[in-house]
């Protein structure tokens, strides 16, 4: 028997604050603020001027002319590595290894393959992986940039590194909205622009540190002369003694707000639904389901809207019906630069920091069952298959062993004298912010294998 037992999506530890809708004060200084994590207050300023758009890096990166022409550097082992400790052995790095020979082992492709086909997700610190990110298609700004890194450094360009950029030492500064660019705070986030200045920067904010990001904002007498800042990662490439600074996570969106009528359209209806499915809940887990009559019903609602979108014409797309939100590509012919905002103070190598400081800014798995223990960081094993079965031992029940992917990471000693056990699956937030911990009711037996999948759902807002 195959179950599942849930390591969490990241959205159950984003917990949404709600924040007061009136206006601040006319004396700033008597105001604390809306009530965001991490946020540490607005403050006004006259005749504010943003700072400038180009990066911390001299030079705009020749773009074309290394689209333009084969690449110098020469693909290197599947097995690359990325500066950063591991719990098991480094999965093989085959799917990095691919897609960057895919992306002809071109610095310039692997930026805009990055910045172009990855979705924006706040996130704090590195969660999902390269390869995690990958599959994903969306990631955290860590998380693209050590995507992009790994492509790099699967495609032989050894000397690149990631750049961080905390609040304490100033942070990475945009413009709060109105470019004509598109980079800017409310595109990057889809935070829609109608109402007050301060609305629209309560709203980014928010948006950014509901997901513990450390952020704070300015605001001036309009979008364009607000600014949001918050922290940031980036890839540094150094190539023929020339450095250029990539970053692929900070970029425009393109929303789109779901039909209107999507609910009535498909004949949805909660409690036919819940019905159907039958079953038992609770605030963990959903058992006993008819999963033939939780099908059928979902196929009759996809029936449904597949016959609403033949009415609606052949040029609706899907997002047009259900929204959604989707990159906008970088067009070079108007924007060859790499790096978009600023940094308004100094940014530090992250690969050249403490093992401690890097894994501060990591997420952490623990699995627990009677005999082992075993901790993870959630960005080596996104992308895996981490299972637990039992073997045959002298005692009255099996012994249990925790997989990853073919491999054997946990072996209990002994098997129990009983079949029922316990399995808990804890996930700590960088920094330890906060922790999630769940514990699952197991059964011993030779026919028995828990899957543990790691998920990443998307920001509470």
């Amino acid at each position: 028997m195959k179950r599942f037992l849930s390591a969490f999506g990241l959205a159950a530890f984003c917990v949404a604050i709600a924040h007061s809708s009136d206006e601040p004060p006319e004396d700033p200084g008597d105001w604390e603020g809306w009530s965001t994590p991490n946020f540490t207050g607005w403050s006004v300023s006259t005749g504010f001027e943003i700072m400038g758009v180009p990066g911390p890096s001299e030079g705009t990166p020749p773009l074309f002319e290394a689209l333009s022409t084969s690449p110098a550097a020469e693909p290197v082992t599947q097995t690359f590595d990325l500066g950063l400790t591991n719990t098991v052995v480094p999965a093989s790095g085959e799917l990095i290894s691919e897609t960057a020979r895919g992306l002809d082992c071109n610095w310039a492709q692997c930026y805009l393959f990055v910045r172009n086909q990855i979705r924006f997700t706040p996130c704090k610190g590195i969660a999902r992986g390269p390869e995690r990110t990958l599959l994903d298609r969306e990631g955290s700004a860590g998380d693209q940039a050590f995507l992009l890194l790994a492509l790099l450094r699967a495609s032989g360009f050894a000397d690149t590194t990631v750049r961080y950029v905390t609040m304490a030492s100033g942070g990475f500064e945009i413009p709060l909205g109105g470019t004509t660019s598109g980079y800017d705070a409310t595109s990057w986030l889809g935070v829609i622009t109608n109402g007050t200045v301060e609305a629209v920067c309560s709203a980014a904010a928010h948006r950014l540190g509901v997901a513990a990001l450390d952020v704070t904002g300015y605001v001036g007498a309009s979008l364009e002369t607000s600014v949001i800042r918050v922290e940031h990662f980036w890839v540094r490439l150094t190539l023929n003694g020339e450095t250029y600074d990539l970053d692929p996570s900070f970029k425009p969106a393109r929303i789109t707000q779901p039909s209107g009528s999507l609910l009535t359209d498909m004949g949805y209806s909660r409690t036919n639904l819940l019905a159907q499915a039958g079953g038992t809940t609770n605030a963990y887990y959903v058992q006993g389901l008819s999963s033939a009559a939780l099908a059928a019903e979902l196929r009759r609602l996809s029936a449904n809207l597949a016959a609403k979108w033949r009415e609606a014409g052949e040029d609706v797309s899907a997002q047009g019906l259900v929204g959604g939100d989707s990159v906008v590509s970088q067009e070079l012919a108007g924007d060859t630069n790499t790096f978009h905002g600023s940094v308004t103070g100094t940014a530090v190598d992250f690969l050249a920091q403490t093992d401690a400081y890097k894994n501060a800014l990591r997420y952490n798995l623990k699995v627990e069952h009677t005999g082992f223990t075993n901790s993870f960081w959630l960005d080596e094993v996104g992308a895996r298959h981490l299972w637990l079965s039992y073997t045959n031992s002298a005692q009255s029940f099996p012994k249990a062993v925790l997989h990853l992917d073919d491999g054997v990471v946990g072996t209990e000693p002994v098997g129990a004298s009983q079949a029922s056990d316990t399995l808990a699956v804890t996930v700590c937030l960088p920094l330890n912010l906060s922790s999630n911990r769940v514990v699952y009711t197991v059964s011993r037996a030779l026919t028995n294998v828990y899957a543990i999948p790691v998920g990443f759902g998307g920001v509470a807002v």
